[in-house]
């Protein structure tokens, strides 16, 4: 039998799932599973809290992001229950879709500001963008390539950092920015586990922003627009 493979689940872990013939997508939850069988989530429910009514053996497409990694995956109804809970069981899938890993994906922009510890002094700069690795920021000091800087700065999600050390690895002058003519990109070194998770945090609210706008775009085109009573994407 070939090994099962990796889908990164946790309990409580917010899935997307389309279930045919609903043109909406429901948010459920994972409430459990057993490798390589089966996968229990959340009954899906209608915008009234009435259960939605669930195609015996029907096909349904799950999304999700856990870990740094989105996945997407197929797979087939196998049983809902209704008491003593309300509860959706699907085949654990044999094969993923799609799968994404956010490490390697590409950057995120921030625009945020921050201040840079060059020389033992501050400055100002400005994040651009950000991965896993490193980032890319601008200011108006002329840096050497392998020079150590730090950052302090926080995202709009409300994570600080403070004295977040990276080398520098390319750089650019950009003529047109007057007040940060310089592009950095820099390599991040020896960063503290918590802060790898601060960022793999962030990483995938940008990520699930970006995917619900994407999916409200594709419902707006096809006329199915969603209704956020019963349709949460993440």
């Amino acid at each position: 039998m070939p090994p099962s493979v990796k889908l990164y689940l946790k309990y409580g872990l917010p899935v997307v799932a389309k279930i045919p013939p609903y043109p909406k997508y429901f948010n459920l939850q994972v409430r459990g599973w057993k490798t390589g069988q089966y996968i229990v989530l959340d009954h899906p429910t209608e915008a009234d809290h009435k259960l939605a009514r669930v195609i015996p053996d029907g096909r349904c497409s799950i999304r999700y992001v856990s870990e740094g990694m989105a996945i997407t995956f197929s797979s087939i109804t196998l049983a809902t229950l209704k008491r003593p809970m309300e509860i959706y069981v699907i085949e654990y899938p044999k094969t993923v879709a799609n799968e994404i890993s956010l490490k390697k994906y590409r950057p995120t922009k921030t625009a945020v500001s921050t201040l840079v510890t060059i020389d033992n002094r501050l400055e100002k700069g400005m994040i651009w963008d950000i991965t896993y690795a490193g980032l890319q920021f601008s200011t108006n000091k002329s840096l050497s390539l392998e020079q150590t800087v730090s950052f302090d700065f926080e995202f709009f999600t409300g994570q600080k950092f403070t004295g977040i050390r990276a080398k520098v690895k390319n750089k650019r002058v950009e003529l047109k920015s007057i007040e940060f003519p310089y592009l950095y990109g820099c390599e991040f070194i020896d960063l503290p586990y918590e802060k790898k998770k601060m960022i793999q945090n962030f990483l995938e609210y940008c990520f699930k922003q970006w995917d619900k706008i994407r999916r409200e775009e594709q419902s707006n085109l096809s006329g199915t627009a969603p209704d956020e009573k019963d349709t949460v994407f993440y």
